[in-house]
């Protein structure tokens, strides 16, 4: 039986003589008791921690999805007043108010006639050379002579159009 009594970690009991019994306390048991109160109470901390976190988190991205829903009304909004500050109707009406007008349909003398007229046949070359010097097969400057010439002609054209006057009719 007082091997019981070391396995118990409070023991209370009278004493043999008659006299109040002190609480035995076995050590070992209490420093369990003690670490496992402790790694209670660390568990509890570090679940309120986290839980707290989350909350802060979630408060966070409710605010963001907030801005992102005014966000997109905004953007939404903007873009309705880039379609009506673009549509057609107001560009005219800007432009009467500027002091523009539209040409008439039957005045011929406003309109840009752009004319295409297909490449004349160069003069011919020796068979051997072309303009450049080389060899008439080595073909590496035509594409760029081809643009160049289009572009003075589409050039030529543009300023006798624009030094022609208002009344004279097709330009060429």
């Amino acid at each position: 039986m007082p091997r019981r009594r070391q396995l118990l970690p409070l023991l209370y009991g009278p004493r043999l003589d008659g006299r109040s019994v002190l609480t035995k306390v076995d050590l070992r048991s209490l420093a369990f008791f003690s670490v496992m109160l402790i790694l209670i109470g660390l568990a509890g901390w570090l679940y309120l921690r986290q839980a707290s976190e989350v909350a802060a988190y979630a408060h966070e991205i409710r605010e963001l999805e907030r801005d992102k829903e005014r966000l997109l009304r905004e953007i939404t909004s903007l873009r309705a007043d880039v379609a009506m500050l673009g549509s057609l109707q107001r560009v005219y009406a800007e432009g009467v108010r500027l002091g523009y007008h539209l040409p008439e349909a039957s005045d011929m003398a406003r309109r840009l006639i752009l004319a295409y007229q297909p490449p004349q046949p160069a003069p011919a070359t020796s068979p051997a050379q072309d303009e450049s010097g080389l060899p008439a097969g080595s073909g590496r400057n035509e594409p760029q002579r081809s643009a160049r010439n289009i572009i003075q002609r589409l050039l030529a054209q543009l300023k006798a159009w624009i030094e022609s006057p208002p009344g004279s009719g097709r330009a060429r």
